[in-house]
């Protein structure tokens, strides 16, 4: 990892954590609903005029921030090698036209892996990959009509790769819609959804369907897939937890004795998927598959930004090509469990 890790360092060197790895391109239920809130509106627009956000407003899925993970080297199973990686990741939202019932936003993410390790990808004989990239430019739509409902499109053009934009094969395009609609019982909502990314575990038009359920202001309840929970049986503790198909898991405890310090702690069951410039056959994924338990700290400076900072024990890992990520077909690269930790810079407008 030599050089990168100064990047990682710099945010280790002050409290500062990640979360689960969510892919925007699998939005759980919860983030759909609160792309769609009036909110939205302020949490986009942003800029001087526009007063800081409280902190039990603030939506980190809508703020510019700074990502990084280091894993530590740990041997590759029937293999003489060992690996270890930096990853690191950055995102923004770019507000472009806001007003009383329609919002235009640009998205932009880099994501970086980088690898240091003398694995072989099995099927091949080649040596593994020192980078995969994932750069993605996106779009996102959202229009309250006079009844009530909501709209929203998101596309996504991107290319995750080792070589990103090498080719027209390395590139993915895809979008979320979704469309929110009152219900009987008021304070109540449906959400019906459609997404497709050719990079996803599940590499076709995948429709959802969720029934938000309010009960009170403490307990948030999306049944459907996806679904997501919440519930606030103190001021200061909380839980929360969201699960995508098919494998696409965020489960949290976190206590908040004071509005600018978070204790919490965590589980993650994420994917990624990439395509390999060369690749034999197009189709292929490059898929990454982890589990994770985590615990952490963030940390309020002042009304625009927060640091985090976490740690935890990554397991069930492994690198390997194929269609799907719960059937590689090639290139297995098995990594045994081993710790991480990780740093978080957030700005809020």
């Amino acid at each position: 990892m030599h050089g990168r890790w100064w990047l990682l360092c710099l945010f280790v060197a002050i409290p500062a954590t990640a979360l689960a790895d969510e892919d925007p391109s699998a939005p759980t239920s919860t983030e759909i609903l609160l792309a769609s809130s009036e909110e939205r509106g302020a949490a986009v627009s942003g800029g001087p005029a526009i007063p800081p956000p409280k902190p039990e407003e603030r939506d980190e899925n809508r703020a510019p921030q700074y990502r990084a993970w280091g894993y530590f080297n740990r041997p590759i199973n029937g293999q003489p090698a060992r690996l270890g990686f930096v990853k690191q990741e950055f995102s923004t939202p770019i507000p472009l036209w806001i007003c009383d019932t329609d919002i235009l936003a640009a998205s932009v993410l880099v994501r970086n892996f980088h690898f240091q390790s003398g694995a072989q990808l099995p099927e091949i004989g080649s040596r593994f990959p020192k980078d995969l990239w994932d750069i993605r430019l996106g779009l996102n739509y959202f229009h309250t009509f006079d009844n009530g409902w909501k709209f929203g499109l998101m596309p996504r053009l991107g290319s995750p790769s080792d070589k990103p934009f090498a080719s027209i094969r390395e590139m993915n395009l895809g979008a979320t819609s979704f469309l929110r609609m009152p219900a009987e019982r008021d304070g109540d909502f449906w959400t019906v959804s459609l997404s497709y990314f050719p990079n996803s575990q599940l590499a076709f038009p995948l429709p959802g369907g969720t029934y938000e359920w309010n009960p009170s202001d403490r307990l948030k309840i999306g049944l459907g897939l996806p679904f997501s929970f919440t519930w606030k049986p103190t001021d200061e503790v909380r839980f929360d937890f969201n699960y995508t198909p098919l494998t696409l898991v965020t489960a949290r405890a976190s206590w908040n004795p004071k509005p600018v310090w978070k204790l919490y702690t965590g589980f993650d069951w994420d994917n990624e998927g990439y395509f390999l410039a060369g690749r034999a056959d197009r189709r292929d994924l490059f898929f990454f598959y982890e589990k994770r338990l985590c615990v952490g700290t963030r940390i309020d400076l002042g009304e625009r930004c927060a640091v985090d900072f976490s740690g935890g024990y990554a397991f069930d890992r492994e690198f390997g090509s194929g269609r799907s990520p719960i059937n590689f077909t090639s290139n297995q690269v098995k990594i045994e469990s081993g710790a991480f930790i990780s740093g978080w810079l957030l700005a809020f407008f």
